[in-house]
């Protein structure tokens, strides 16, 4: 029981969430980087990215809500009369909100990979995306905060579409798009999704900037406090992240008329996605750390 309830499950359960978030985010936003067409191979592709994203969400947030639960009953006997406490609040309605969008991802992907003509399926499947992504913004430290809360809001809300726009597009385009895409097709991949990285990198610099300023007035806090070293190494691994990213827009796509250039691509990809992965741990962790003076 201790060890589900640790601070190490919480966090590697939103972790889940965060990756599944941010990936179902990129499933949407590949259509930009295809411009508007990913092909059959990836749209399959995309569609079982999908499935186990919400699928993983699901489970991610059921195991959340047995956490909260369990934590706050004066014993084990009463979690159920505190689920039911928990769905009357902020929180519990962004889980309602998570898992029902969620559902209909997991059972109907398509929505996503595959959407109708006309615009209100875009919406439909933005709206259903959106949903599962955001609801963190409203389970955090944000939603909880003694001032600026709106801001603080709307800011983990950027902060999330941000990650998602960068890491998750990233991720459906290395699985799903690149491996089928030669040289010439590869080049205007990267060229169009440059622009969805820089835009994604710039607000998470600019929402992080601010939720430090929010959560930590003190500049001692930032190393003195636990959740300021672990802010401190997620802001060591995101950089690493935003070199790695500068070497495939500066140095790879330069090579990719070289019968090694997308594998070489692929390559340097897959390394900053391994590391955007590690940085979504450690938000993970950063959202389950008290805050100083907590």
């Amino acid at each position: 029981m201790a060890a589900a309830l640790s601070p190490v499950a919480a966090a590697l359960l939103r972790w889940v969430a965060f990756c599944g978030g941010a990936v179902l985010l990129g499933a949407v936003a590949i259509r930009i980087v295809t411009a508007g067409d990913p092909g059959e191979t990836a749209k399959a592709r995309i569609a079982r990215l999908v499935h186990v994203s919400a699928a993983a969400i699901l489970i991610s947030a059921a195991g959340r809500m047995a956490q909260q639960a369990l934590a706050l009953a004066s014993e084990p006997a009463a979690a159920w009369d505190m689920v039911r406490t928990l769905l009357g609040t902020t929180w519990g309605y962004a889980w309602i909100v998570q898992q029902a969008a969620a559902l209909v991802l997991a059972a109907a992907p398509n929505v996503v990979s595959r959407p109708r003509r006309g615009g209100r399926w875009t919406v439909l499947s933005g709206a259903l995306v959106a949903a599962v992504a955001i609801a963190p913004a409203f389970q955090g430290h944000a939603i909880g905060a003694p001032e600026l809360a709106v801001q603080a809001v709307v800011s983990d809300i950027a902060h999330l579409v941000a990650a998602g726009m960068w890491m998750g597009t990233l991720f459906v385009l290395v699985v799903a798009v690149l491996p089928e895409a030669d040289a010439s097709q590869a080049a205007g991949l990267v060229q169009r999704f440059s622009p969805l990285a820089l835009t994604g990198a710039a607000t998470l610099g600019a929402t992080g900037v601010f939720a430090t300023w929010l959560h930590v007035r003190q500049l001692p806090l930032v190393w003195g406090s636990a959740y300021g070293q672990v802010l401190c190494v997620k802001l060591a691994i995101i950089a690493g992240v935003v070199g790695l990213g500068a070497v495939n827009w500066k140095r790879r796509s330069a090579q990719l008329a070289g019968a090694e250039g997308v594998p070489r691509l692929l390559s340097t990809a897959r390394a900053e996605l391994a590391l955007g992965t590690v940085a979504l741990l450690a938000t993970a962790f950063l959202v389950a750390t008290p805050l100083p003076g907590e």
